[in-house]
């Protein structure tokens, strides 16, 4: 019998035996502990939770063809982020893709058994296989939709993404993100805003110099924001800002980033300073909301225009012998005023005059007058001031007939038309 003239492509099979990612990974990164567990189904797709202690999220991605790594992206306290794993001798390393950043946390499998080879289905083999377009390479998602927005005295509306709130951090303004309760040293975002001052590009050395001196001296003024013993150096710089690696006494790992935004000659900038783990995958929410940064007219309650009457009062002291006997005394006569005005300014005047007698000399300090100055808003119950040497104050205020009580923090100011 002759044979056909034509003689169908011949097709194979093959099967390749790759090791399944599927298992449950530990490692340690910035002091705390990183937990990840894998699943890792027959087509090759991938699912499973990262947990680094204080926040879990799930994952989804890919296994590449030659079955060495995993791509894909997970959502991360709200921000979508892309990651790869990638083997490494007998664990992995988690890769997590932080814009022109990658934060690589090495991770060894736990269980003490390695499962089976996962074979790569078998699947025809066409002599000539068709074109096929590469896989897409997962993207970093978009900022955040914001959900609010902070007016700062200083006339910058910053947005805030969703969760975050504004708070008073002793005398500085901070940003809280969500699920935490308070401000801690393992990451704290500082708002600072103020005037340009002739800077007009984040790579003016003057930025650097200016942080540097705010985080090396964060510890030393007995720990305000890091403890004692913080210092710092600056190990990089992009398109969005300056970053910085540093450590304490206690021998902690510490990351700080500063974020900028500079709209019409003034600067708003977010550092945020602690454990890198806490802080990278933030820094979307933080561009986003800085991204939005606009100018924008602060509110001021109309009924707290004017000047105002603080404290006054009349202290006395004496000063006696081992027998009782009087030896000198003092009067001190102290008030304090404030002025608000339209435009945003405010002034605290603070006055104090001191008579002392005594052994037949008497003393008269004379008139001392201390004033603070900056800038002030107010609106439904809540009062700012921002000094003009950096000191932000956050508090409340009430209405009371003719006068106005202002709280920030335990120090409660009476004002009264006077």
């Amino acid at each position: 019998m002759a044979l056909p003239l034509f003689v169908p492509a011949l097709v194979c099979a093959a099967t390749v035996h790759v090791q399944s990612f599927s298992g449950d990974y530990t490692g340690k990164q910035d002091g705390g502990t990183i937990k990840l567990t894998l699943k890792q189904e027959s087509d090759g797709s991938v699912t499973g939770t990262f947990n680094d202690g204080s926040s879990m999220a799930s994952l989804a991605g890919t296994v590449a063809s030659d079955g060495k790594k995993i791509t894909g992206q997970f959502t991360y306290q709200g921000i979508n982020l892309p990651f790869e794993i990638r083997r490494k001798g007998a664990g992995i390393e988690f890769v997590m893709k932080l814009g022109n950043e990658e934060e690589v946390m090495g991770l060894s499998r736990t269980g003490g058994t390695v499962p089976p080879d996962a074979p790569e289905p078998t699947k025809p083999k066409p002599a000539k296989p068709p074109a096929t377009k590469p896989s897409a390479v997962p993207k970093p998602s978009a900022a955040p939709t914001l959900a609010g927005a902070y007016v700062h005295p200083a006339g910058l509306k910053i947005g805030l993404p969703q969760g975050w709130k504004v708070q008073a951090y002793g005398p500085v303004l901070a940003l809280l993100p969500p699920g935490a309760t308070k401000a801690d040293g393992d990451e704290l975002y500082l708002l600072l805003v103020g005037e340009a001052n002739g800077i007009s590009s984040k790579t003016d050395p003057r930025l650097g110099q200016f942080l540097e001196l705010i985080l090396n001296g964060a510890g030393g003024d007995g720990g305000l924001l890091l403890g004692k013993g913080v210092t710092f150096q600056r190990t990089g710089q992009d398109g969005n800002g300056l970053t910085f690696q540093g450590g304490n006494g206690r021998g902690a790992s510490l990351y700080a980033r500063c974020l900028f935004s500079e709209p019409k000659g003034r600067i708003a900038a977010v550092l945020a300073l602690g454990l890198k783990a806490k802080i990278a995958p933030r820094e979307a929410a933080l561009q986003g909301a800085l991204a939005a940064v606009s100018a924008s007219t602060p509110e001021r309650d109309s009924r707290l225009l004017g000047s105002w009457k603080g404290t006054t009062s009349t202290k006395s002291r004496d000063a006696r012998d081992a027998a009782g006997r009087q030896q000198a005394s003092s009067v001190t006569d102290s008030s304090t005023t404030y002025q608000l005005t339209g435009d945003g300014r405010f002034v605290e005047s603070r006055w104090s005059r001191t008579i002392a007698i005594g052994q037949g000399v008497s003393l008269d300090s004379g008139d001392t007058v201390e004033r603070t100055q900056g800038l002030w808003a107010a609106s439904n119950g809540k009062i700012a001031f921002c000094e003009d040497n950096g000191l932000y104050l956050l508090g409340s205020y009430q209405v009371q007939g003719g006068g106005v009580v202002i709280q920030i923090g335990d120090r409660v100011i009476t004002l009264s038309h006077g």
